[in-house]
């Protein structure tokens, strides 16, 4: 079973999520996807690593919000592991403001900054 590492980026309408698993030495994307439209519309799409579409899905008004939207994500992704186990979740965080213009680990340091 390959390691796999879920990546989510959540914004003010959407949440978008990859699926990383450990190749060798290597990390190759498995799953990608996003949740868009929260608290209206909201639509669910997973591509493959070539786009493909391997799954969706539509709510109506008022459609999901954050916590549904993971939720949903999360449901879809233990049922569609496939040979991958999820060993870490990371987050993008973006406004490094003034101190940092490059990626960073989150460390009580950055937070304090």
């Amino acid at each position: 079973m390959a390691d796999a590492i879920l990546v989510l980026n959540a914004g003010s309408s959407s949440i978008k999520f990859s699926v990383f698993a450990s190749r060798g030495d290597e990390l190759a994307p498995v799953l990608r996807g996003q949740v868009e439209g929260l608290a209206t519309r909201s639509r669910f799409v997973a591509r493959s690593p070539e786009g493909a579409i391997v799954a969706q899905r539509n709510w109506t008004e008022p459609g999901l919000d954050h916590a549904g939207a993971l939720e949903h994500i999360a449901g879809f992704l233990a049922a569609e592991r496939g040979d991958c186990e999820l060993v870490g979740v990371g987050h993008r965080v973006v406004h490094g403001g003034l101190a940092f213009s490059a990626p960073v680990v989150v460390t009580a340091q950055v937070i304090e900054t």
